[in-house]
């Protein structure tokens, strides 16, 4: 009997499009494998990376971070500007434009010139804003302060605040208040944001078992890098500080980032012994805060983990700087005792502010001024007006270089 067919088609006919269906079917199933291998080769390509991404968005209370870290993989070279921000914050993107690092692998350690002159800021005058990059293969965050009155054409110092370990920019803005001292003496600051370490928790990679081991140095050198093709900053004046595991951050760009960022403040800061030693390329001015109370970060360090005591790393410093041997010593109140390491090459200092029983704390009240500095911001600790007082003394001599060609404005 017949095969079954419609009113005047011929069984041939039917084969023949049961067959062509066939085919199609084949076609687009191969078609669907094919987009699940790329996919799955674009994720194992991207999916270290963002990790970590996710990791540092999660840890830093942001829910928006990890999304946005994983779309700008998939996103065309060039978007490495995608940035989040908090509500109330300065819109990054606005004004004049994206301003894009390509990701290269080079810490640029001379003075460059500010790009960002001359250009709206895309934060207003007053206001933090949230901005990212990619350095070293993960995408990175970090806060901008722009002083109130910010005026595009002049160029402005820029003070970098390192959080400590567990800490994030966010928090380290609120513990410092660098941004109200900022907004009254006009001067931009940047809050950078660390990495996940091996205890889970945001830190830099300054040395110590717990603390993440990226290359932090690139990262400050990428993100001064954009920060300068976006605001007026004066290369000459960046100055670099930190609180605990950022102040031994400090202590790492002191030795490696030295020929770009002109003085360095640390307070309770972890020091560990650098992988390839500390050769910076000048004397560095230093100034260095802690209490001999402080059992987070011991001021006589501990052996057992490599954390070094405060006053030998002090007298390393005093030696690489070519100081006098032995510090001068003022006691300006019972817990306050100041040593000051004089006759530095290039008119440098050493200065070490030692608090008796002091515990691992950024001092809000407690550190009167005693004659070391006229107070300007009510608002701010007197610590951290006391810490721009030391280091805006500083400015680096060498020339500005032409900015890297590898920074572009959109």
């Amino acid at each position: 009997m017949g095969g079954f067919s419609r009113p005047g088609r011929a069984p041939s006919d039917n084969r023949r499009d049961r067959r062509a269906r066939r085919g199609w079917r084949r076609a687009a199933r191969a078609g669907a494998v094919a987009l699940l291998v790329g996919l799955l080769a674009l994720l194992t390509i991207t999916l270290p990376a963002n990790l970590a991404a996710l990791a540092g968005g999660a840890a830093s209370g942001s829910p928006w971070r990890p999304a946005i870290g994983l779309l700008s993989h998939l996103l065309p070279s060039g978007s490495s500007s995608l940035t989040p921000h908090r509500a109330g914050s300065g819109s990054a993107d606005a004004g004049s434009g994206r301003v894009v690092v390509v990701p290269v692998s080079q810490i640029i350690n001379h003075p460059i010139v500010s790009t960002g002159c001359g250009r709206r800021s895309p934060v207003a005058p007053g206001a933090s804003g949230d901005f990212s990059l990619i350095s070293g293969g993960m995408r990175r965050y970090y806060l901008v302060h722009v002083p109130l009155g910010y005026i595009p054409s002049r160029a402005y110092a820029l003070a970098l605040s390192f959080h400590g370990n567990g800490s994030d920019m966010t928090q380290q803005a609120s513990l410092t208040h660098f941004s109200t001292l900022a907004d009254h003496l006009g001067f931009l600051v940047i809050y950078p944001q660390g990495s996940l370490g091996p205890n889970h928790r945001l830190g830099w990679s300054s040395g110590g078992p717990t603390h993440p081991t990226r290359n932090d140095t690139l990262f400050v050198s990428d993100l001064l890098t954009q920060a300068q093709a976006t605001f007026c900053i004066d290369p000459a004046r960046i100055y670099a500080t930190g609180f605990s595991n950022g102040g031994g951050m400090t202590a790492v760009l002191a030795c490696q980032l030295d020929g770009r960022i002109a003085a360095f403040a640390s307070v309770s800061g972890s020091y560990f012994p650098l992988r390839g030693g500390c050769s910076p390329a000048r004397p560095a001015p230093l100034l260095e805060i802690h209490g001999t109370g402080d059992h987070t970060v011991p001021y006589l360090g501990r052996v057992s983990i490599g954390l070094l005591a405060t006053p030998d790393w002090l007298e390393q410093w005093a030696r690489r700087d070519g100081c006098a041997a032995t510090p001068q010593s003022h006691m300006l109140a019972p817990s306050l005792t100041e040593e000051t390491w004089r006759g530095c090459k290039n008119g440098v200092v050493v200065e070490h502010l030692r608090v008796t029983d002091g515990g691992h704390v950024w001092p809000q009240d407690t550190l009167a001024p005693h004659g070391l500095y006229t107070p300007q911001a009510p608002g701010a600790p007197q610590l951290t007006q006391f810490i721009w007082s030391f280091v805006s003394r500083y400015q680096l001599s060498a020339p500005p270089q032409p900015a890297p060609t590898n920074v572009r404005a959109q």
